[in-house]
């Protein structure tokens, strides 16, 4: 298929077979999107294109690679650009490092974290820059609250998600003449797969129960419940809407008011 009208909104979104990620695809779909998906588990990544498809009747195309693989990251662009010849949104949700106190944690362990959640939104936006210019493309990254508000338990993530915010700040203001924006999306703990994994290893090193961490975060919250990943696709649908056309170089928590810091 080869679908070159601009008349079609085209939206590239990494990380897609994440409990973030999948929602946030599933969003993007019902405002009118046609997708294309990105992510390393296969299977997975292609019953979310096919209910995608069946559901709200766009078009979906998905690529299994690895955004560490700049030879694949490559590759993937090409084929993209026969494919389209204009981007209106790129999202990128891949990445996370490990619950370690920074003497607990390895050189491997920080690599890899930079490589996957900084350099493979690089990677992707230095080689689809192109194709955003000419969609007047919007780019959000999804990052997180620790790069308001860092934790001894998460140096590697409170490391990594300042440089994402720094990184963003700094293209928005080469791509402002491009006619691309770029936004920041900073979710507090969202209810995902992930969050429980995370809860459980935070339990472990405290001998607390995952259900009383779970429970302690909802009770700082707005209506005392978790971020659902619904909140983070609903503020990844405004900025890659006309609604926000006029903002770029932001970043936005959405943790329903429970960050203490500014």
């Amino acid at each position: 298929m080869n679908c070159m009208s601009k008349d079609r909104k085209i939206a590239v979104v990494s990380g897609a077979t994440g409990g973030m990620g999948a929602e946030i695809a599933r969003k993007l779909a019902s405002d009118g999107f046609d997708l294309v998906l990105l992510g390393r588990n296969k299977n997975k990544l292609n019953n979310i294109a096919d209910t995608l498809k069946t559901t709200f009747s766009c078009e979906v195309t998905s690529y299994y690679f690895d955004v560490r693989d700049n030879g694949a990251v490559t590759n993937f662009v090409k084929a993209l650009k026969k494919q389209y010849n204009h981007l209106n949104a790129l999202v990128y949700a891949a990445g996370d490092g490990p619950v370690a106190k920074l003497s607990d944690t390895t050189d491997d362990e920080w690599l890899n974290t930079f490589d996957v959640k900084l350099m493979g939104a690089v990677r992707l936006i230095r080689s689809m820059e192109e194709l955003l210019e000419n969609g007047k493309g919007s780019v959000v990254l999804i990052n997180g609250a620790l790069t308001k508000q860092p934790h001894p338990l998460f140096p590697i993530n409170s490391a990594v998600n300042c440089a994402v915010s720094g990184f963003a700040k700094a293209i928005s203001s080469d791509f402002l003449s491009k006619g691309i924006r770029v936004n920041v999306v900073n979710p507090g703990a969202t209810l995902t797969s992930l969050w429980e994994t995370t809860a459980r290893q935070v339990g472990d090193k405290f001998g607390i129960d995952a259900e009383d961490i779970t429970h302690d975060v909802e009770s700082k919250a707005l209506y005392k419940r978790m971020t659902n990943p619904e909140d983070i696709a609903n503020a990844v649908s405004f900025f890659t809407s006309s609604q926000s056309i006029h903002i770029s170089g932001t970043s936005l928590v959405v943790d329903g008011g429970a960050l203490s810091a500014l």
